[in-house]
């Protein structure tokens, strides 16, 4: 009776202490998945925020660009008025180079007249 007696509690202990093991692994386990959820959570945040920076650069961006067309635009029209206005003052001279030429020659003509 001893002897099996001894066993049964050998056995029981041995239980007992493979019990608390799987329990302890159980705790550890547990532990690891609530580590990788809160991993998994803090991935996706980050997924979030990196993916809402791309979309106000790519807003940015647009804006950029939408901005510098108009640059170019507005530059494109300013440089055509100046060059209409420079074309103007041109005809304007050569219109006055004409007047001055037909005066003088009606100077010279009068001349000759006396």
């Amino acid at each position: 009776r001893e002897a099996t007696a001894s066993s049964s509690r050998r056995r029981l202990d041995a239980a007992a202490q493979d019990a608390d093991q799987q329990a302890a692994l159980g705790r550890l386990l547990k532990k690891r998945c609530e580590d990788a959820e809160e991993a998994a959570t803090a991935a996706k945040t980050d997924r979030d925020r990196v993916e809402a920076a791309r979309k106000n650069l790519e807003r940015v961006v647009r804006s950029f660009e939408q901005k510098t067309q108009e640059a170019e635009s507005n530059l494109k029209r300013d440089h055509a008025l100046q060059i209409s206005a420079l074309e103007g003052d041109v005809e304007d001279a050569q219109q006055q180079i004409r007047e001055l030429e037909a005066s003088l020659k009606a100077a010279r003509a009068s001349d000759q007249v006396r």
